[in-house]
């Protein structure tokens, strides 16, 4: 009994095999290379003069000298959007560090940046306002946008002689980002 069940398994196998090799079809691959794509970029650049570009600019000691109470006054930058992307950035800034007599002109010195219409950007806010963190400029530049931008510089009438023989300098950064559509 033994040797007609291997016989009849080995029939069943047999049949399987050939059966399974019978219904093989013929297939190929190809291989596809060299697919590739570059990314653009984002690129905000400053000048002072609005003819010669640069990614970091540091003012020639301005803003101010013998300021006072009731003092107000601006300086003329450029902004532009350089970017290779058609894309529109968004301004921001940041006050990222301060030396000299910051605690007692920080709640005093008012600053303004915007553009240079006055219509858009951030009004009047105190050094300490500036330093809590990215403030948004309410500015959009499109693709090789250039818009001339002014920061001001405005000691309130209601200053007292605290501020006497008081230095502050400030670093800031702007920032220009992607506008989702």
């Amino acid at each position: 009994m033994k040797k007609i069940i291997m016989s009849m398994l080995a029939i069943v196998l047999t049949v399987g095999v050939v059966s399974g090799a019978a219904y093989a079809i013929f297939s190929d691959s190809v291989t596809v290379s060299n697919i590739a794509f570059t990314t653009g970029n984002a690129d905000l650049q400053f000048s002072d003069n609005g003819t010669t570009w640069q990614d970091s600019y540091r003012f020639p000691s301005w803003l101010a000298e013998n300021v006072y109470p009731g003092y107000n006054d601006h300086a003329t930058f450029y902004v532009r959007n350089n970017s290779s992307s058609p894309i529109s950035l968004k301004l921001s800034t940041r006050l990222t560090s301060a030396s000299n007599d910051w605690a007692v002109l920080s709640p005093v010195a008012r600053v303004w940046i915007g553009d240079s219409t006055g219509s858009v950007g951030v009004g009047y806010q105190t050094l300490a306002w500036w330093n809590g963190g990215e403030r948004q400029l309410n500015v959009v530049l499109a693709q090789n946008e250039e818009k001339e931008m002014r920061i001001y510089l405005d000691i309130p009438t209601s200053a007292t002689n605290t501020i006497s023989n008081k230095s502050v300098i400030t670093e800031w950064v702007l920032n220009g980002s992607q506008v989702t559509p």
